[in-house]
């Protein structure tokens, strides 16, 4: 921390420019960034929702644009990236998995959400990056003690200790929070106030810290309306917000994905593109291996399918008989 924030104030010194832009992995430590930001060296900072590895892409596309005359530029204040879901295509996927969906507006929603229940929403494009910001997202409550428990050996199957994230509105952060004003990407860290946090105890760390993620109506107006939602109903305008995956596996991509990890866990329902979706008695339910089996199968065929648009074929295949002798010896 201490090497980062001399080269940021070196960065800052020998160039005299009062903004800072960051990528790269580091960029990904949300307490570097806290402290980057608390000392005034720069007035805005900016980070790249996908600022790790997989920002590449964005990266290389970006530079063959402005190299090749591009001239329009654009402010990326959501990370919503991914291609969304047919909605028609919702009808088969509750048929297929024996599941009942209806209508719901955001009050019911969040009545849900207050009475306990866990829920996975998909809503629009996946996010890009490796924070789940409201489209992927699994959500609750954050108030009752119980809450982090419950996700992390019912949903998660991961560690008891382990916090979440808390989502709540950009202009409406509630004062027992000590963060940035705005935090889209849920990459700065941010404080709960002593003597406040058993007010939001599941999304709040151990040392008091919590990683904030801000959202407004451009960004995100559903998102916005649910927790908005939420707030009037319990004077908490903050949900927990976790990533809608299961242990060792990808964040969900489709509504086959969101049916699949709902029969495995224990999601009480699913808030797809503004409908709930429930199970029926004649919901089947689903191991792991059952799971990780169809879904294995769905992400070959997919793989395969797009190294045959963008790759040469002979290539990709010689490189990876290379590889595989490699690993051989």
């Amino acid at each position: 921390e201490e090497d980062i924030l001399y080269l940021a104030w070196l960065a800052r010194k020998k160039t005299k420019v009062k903004k800072l832009c960051l990528a790269g992995g580091v960029a990904l430590n949300c307490i570097i960034n806290q402290k980057l930001i608390e000392s005034g060296t720069f007035d805005e900072i900016y980070i790249q929702p996908a600022a790790s590895d997989e920002g590449l892409p964005l990266g290389c596309a970006l530079s063959g644009y402005y190299a090749n005359g591009g001239q329009e530029r654009k402010h990326m204040s959501d990370a919503y990236l991914g291609v969304p879901n047919d909605p028609a295509t919702l009808p088969g996927v509750l048929d297929n998995w024996k599941l009942k969906g209806q209508n719901a507006s955001p009050e019911e929603i969040a009545k849900l959400l207050a009475d306990g229940k866990i829920i996975g929403r998909v809503a629009g494009g996946s996010e890009y990056g490796p924070r789940a910001l409201g489209n992927r997202s699994i959500l609750a409550d954050p108030r009752p003690a119980d809450m982090k428990n419950r996700l992390n050996a019912e949903i998660k199957h991961r560690e008891g200790f382990r916090p979440f994230a808390p989502s709540c509105l950009e202009d409406n952060i509630p004062d027992f929070f000590q963060s940035p004003a705005k935090s889209p990407f849920m990459v700065i860290a941010g404080t709960v106030r002593d003597g406040e946090r058993d007010k939001v105890p599941v999304v709040t760390h151990a040392d008091g810290s919590c990683r904030v993620q801000t959202v407004n109506p451009d960004q995100n107006k559903k998102y916005y309306e649910l927790i908005e939602a939420f707030g009037k109903l319990t004077d908490c305008p903050v949900l927990t917000n976790t990533s809608f995956n299961d242990r060792d596996e990808p964040i969900v991509e489709t509504y086959d994905d969101a049916a699949s990890c709902l029969l495995r866990t224990g999601l009480d329902a699913l808030c797809i593109e503004g409908q709930l979706v429930e199970r029926t008695a004649v919901t089947p339910s689903l191991t792991s291996e059952q799971n990780l089996k169809t879904t294995t199968a769905r992400v070959d065929t997919e793989y395969t399918d797009l190294i045959e648009r963008f790759c040469n074929v002979e290539t990709y295949v010689n490189l990876a008989s290379e590889l595989k002798d490699k690993e051989d010896k």
